[in-house]
């Protein structure tokens, strides 16, 4: 089946960067049978850059994590010091 001239390739985004696949795979309109676009072919190997992107994003929130709550808990603080300066 050839794809219709608006149609277009997809890639894979990942780590910010588009990647192109090896293979790609028809999509089809199920309505009349026509291919209306081909996209990136998932095999092992993208999978798992994929799970490795996941795991450092998932370390680096953890640190996103650990300083918001250290920074409620210094809003917390500066929060109860404020009623001693009221006037």
């Amino acid at each position: 089946m050839k794809l219709k001239p608006q149609s277009k390739a997809h890639k894979n985004f990942l780590n910010n960067s588009w990647i192109a696949a090896r293979k790609t795979r028809e999509i089809v309109n199920p309505f009349n049978g026509e291919a209306i676009a081909a996209v990136a072919d998932q095999n092992a190997a993208t999978s798992q850059e994929v799970s490795a992107v996941v795991e450092q994003q998932t370390a680096s929130m953890l640190h996103v994590s650990e300083s918001s709550q250290h920074l409620a808990e210094i809003a917390g603080r500066l929060k109860g010091a404020m009623s001693r300066f009221e006037l």
